[in-house]
């Protein structure tokens, strides 16, 4: 029997041997490279995690510039949103263009261009390692940055300016005493009630659109929200009396505010005792109408022309439009052409209304009251040139026989506040061109709503309410059918100014349908003026939610 030779067997054993510490550091090799994985896909993901977070977290700090608050509130904002989103931040910057000194290329505008509301957060987090710790790497400093914006928004305020918006101040008792519902006494005094409530609650509206501590050099680099006023009076008459843009795109606050502070309720600064004799000739239009001597009480604006029509052509229509001054379809079209013709595609696009009546006037021109040629008009969204609305709008939609019944005010309507009709119908009136001019603001540029009887601007539309006009019901005749012209027509611009689809009314159920004196959709009634703030508040939270969709 053989014997193994030894040197064999030694052979052997140093082989085994050398195998076994391959196998030892090919394992800790393995184990070292699997460390490594798991820390590198650890930070990956938490790069990830850091992503989000930092996303999220200039949102929530642009949602804090939108409110014009300070920096360290975004910073709070933007530290809790990043927790919120598993990211406990080691330290976290916001930077805004004016507290990097309007320097920043990034986040501050080139010569020329609008503003925009940049923020800009970074976050730095210290992440923990769990293999690289046994080599003394303890954490793994992350930085992740996000820009967002504050969305910005055009903001024009229609606000109702016709002699009603005084009526709301007590009549004198006794002669001598002041009579704050003419407008010749209340508008030096700004004293006309609803209207100062109304007046201080659109300049607060404005204050929390535009930032009210900018002057106009920085918030012609920091603002970059707009607002435009335009008045709702009668449809004749330029500035300060008529229908007319007040205030074009401003987006410094004491502009604005400037502009809201100085408007006047119209006053046709003509006034006449009911018995003196007939001025010679007739004004077009309205007068201040007073009691006689000694009490010359104000009694309120008396058209002479609707109860003397033969002192101008047997029943010539064209004057009665000269009655009314509520010219809501002329105030919307100025509104609409705000966006259309000065437009800001990248803006959220809004229009508030503020009418304490019904409309009861359109617009026309002195061209058409002395027999002029030109009655045609031009529709909506071919273009129109604002300064020549006047030379080509007709004299007033009045239906035959319309302003004869002075106790519901029927004027330049066919009394049947619920029934629309097209251009160029017999009974086509103020409020039809009203309803068609919130088209124009409210519906689609592209594909409008079957609704909509014109393409539009796509503009959000909010309507106030004020006072028991709004629900003054219309002449029907047929009980069970009296609606009232204010609300019906608030009502359908709310719905068309909703989502531009004037047959989604957010209005149509429940005790909104019948009651007119409930809020609903876009649509608000307030019964004075004090709670108008409130209504403004709403109307703002209801923007901003859309703002942050």
């Amino acid at each position: 029997m053989k014997s193994t030779p030894k040197w064999k067997t030694v052979q052997r054993w140093k082989t085994s041997g050398q195998a076994l510490i391959l196998i030892i550091l090919t394992f800790f090799g393995l184990l070292f490279f699997l460390g490594l994985m798991i820390d590198l896909g650890q930070i990956f993901l938490a790069k990830g995690y850091l992503r989000r977070a930092a996303d999220a977290a200039s949102l929530a700090a642009a949602a804090q510039f939108r409110e014009n608050r300070t920096i360290t509130d975004m910073i709070h904002a933007a530290d809790e949103v990043a927790r919120m989103n598993g990211v406990a931040p080691s330290s976290i910057t916001v930077q805004t263009c004016a507290s990097m000194g309007y320097s920043d290329s990034v986040l501050c505008p080139k010569p020329g261009d609008m503003p925009k509301k940049l923020v800009r957060v970074t976050i730095v987090m210290d992440y923990p390692m769990t293999f690289l710790s046994l080599l003394n790497i303890y954490s793994i400093r992350l930085t992740e940055t996000s820009v967002s914006e504050a969305a910005s928004m055009d903001v024009v305020l229609v606000i109702d300016t016709s002699e009603s918006m005084s009526w709301d101040s007590p009549a004198p008792t006794h002669p001598g005493d002041v009579d704050l519902r003419d407008p010749s006494v209340c508008n030096p005094a700004k004293a006309c009630e609803p209207f100062e409530h109304v007046r201080s609650a659109a300049i607060n509206f404005t204050r929390q659109i535009l930032d009210p501590t900018l002057s106009a050099a920085q918030a012609a680099v920091q603002e970059e929200d707009r607002v435009a006023v335009v008045t709702i009076s009668n449809g004749w008459q330029g500035a300060p009396s008529g229908t007319y843009v007040a205030q074009d795109w401003t987006n410094y606050y004491g502009d604005a505010a400037a502009t809201i502070n100085n408007l006047q309720i119209y006053d046709p600064n003509i006034a006449w005792n009911e018995f003196d004799p007939l001025p010679d000739p007739l004004q077009f239009g309205t007068y201040r109408m007073y009691t006689p001597p000694p009490e010359n009480y104000y009694q309120l604006l008396y058209c002479m022309h609707a109860y003397f029509p033969d002192s101008v052509g047997p029943d010539d229509e064209r004057f009665k439009s000269g009655c009314g001054t509520t010219n809501i379809g002329g105030a919307l079209l100025l509104a609409g052409n705000q966006f259309a013709i000065k437009k800001r595609p990248q803006a959220l696009w809004v229009v508030v209304l503020l009418t304490d009546g019904a409309a009861n006037t359109t617009f026309g021109t002195m061209s058409n009251l002395n027999g002029g040629s030109d009655m045609s008009i031009v529709l909506p969204g071919t273009g129109l040139d604002t300064s020549l609305l006047k030379d080509h709008l007709p004299f007033g939609f009045c239906p035959a026989g319309d302003w004869v019944d002075d106790t519901d005010r029927v004027w330049c309507q066919d009394g049947f506040a619920g029934d629309r009709h097209g251009f160029g119908n017999a009974d086509y009136d103020a409020n039809d061109f009203a309803m068609d001019e919130g088209d124009y603001v409210a519906c689609a540029a592209v594909n409008p709503a079957a609704g909509c009887v014109t393409k539009g601007q796509g503009a959000i539309i909010f309507t106030i309410g004020l006072g028991s006009e709004i629900t003054r019901l219309d002449a029907n005749p047929v009980v069970a059918h009296k609606k009232p012209y204010g609300g019906t027509l608030l009502r359908y611009l709310a719905a068309v100014g909703d989502d531009g689809d004037p047959g989604t009314d957010l209005c149509s159920t429940g005790p909104a349908a019948t009651d007119w004196t409930q809020s609903c959709g876009n649509y608000f009634y307030a019964q004075g003026g004090a709670n108008l703030n409130a209504i403004f508040e709403k109307i703002y939270s209801r923007i901003f939610t859309r703002l942050t969709q």
